[in-house]
């Protein structure tokens, strides 16, 4: 389940019960691929290369069709920061591209992120919460991040609910069937925008993630 935050309501996410100890924090960016014609868009798939702490995680997902919060997601540990066809081999992706080979693929758009996670423990489940800050890249343009996720790793629907509920006691929060997958692609169209001041944003964005990998490396 995944949830926009209100305008105004980030600070009263990050004052919630829930995120005030036994934090992990992480800086992510997520590079997103595909054919210059959204082959694999078309086809219903995501295909997503993240960086995270040293590490490239390769991730393809589609909508399962089981219900709005279930999703087919297969990922896997790659070396380098391009798309790896051997770690797709088991996934929708080879019968999507056909004969084309992962040359024809390229970056369309991605997401830079500040994460801080909590897990849950509610009786015998336990729940993954997820707070987002960052910025939607395509180009030119962006779309700020600012989100709640939660996903159950085990144990009952309901407690997901009751933690779901406590947090919107905490701030005003939009429950969202909208993956970055599909918010970026949704970006793109906006291309022939005069939105100057997004530009601007993105780039300071995407620079201070590229400082902060420097300093970490040093």
């Amino acid at each position: 389940m995944k949830f926009l935050i209100a305008l105004g309501g980030l600070v009263a996410v990050k004052n919630s019960p829930i995120f005030k100890n036994k934090l992990t924090r992480a800086g992510l960016k997520s590079v997103y691929y595909d054919t210059a014609d959204f082959l694999l868009q078309r086809g219903g798939i995501s295909l997503r290369v993240r960086h995270i702490e040293g590490a490239f995680i390769q991730t393809v997902k589609r909508l399962a069709g089981l219900g709005l919060f279930d999703r087919d997601e297969w990922e896997s540990n790659i070396t380098g920061e391009r798309p790896d066809p051997s770690a797709w081999a088991e996934t929708p992706v080879p019968s999507i591209l056909g004969d084309r080979g992962v040359h024809t693929l390229a970056p369309v758009f991605s997401t830079v992120v500040q994460r801080t996670i909590r897990l849950w423990k509610a009786k015998t489940s336990l729940i993954e919460i997820s707070l987002d800050q960052g910025e939607l890249v395509a180009g030119d343009f962006c779309e700020p991040i600012e989100d709640v996720e939660l996903e159950l790793k085990k144990g009952k629907v309901t407690d997901l609910f009751s933690v779901a509920r406590r947090l919107g006691a905490d701030a005003i929060l939009k429950l969202s069937f909208d993956s970055n997958a599909k918010r970026g692609y949704r970006l793109i169209g906006q291309e022939r925008s005069t939105d100057t001041h997004a530009s601007r944003c993105c780039r300071k964005t995407v620079l201070g993630w590229r400082q902060r990998q420097g300093d970490e490396r040093r």
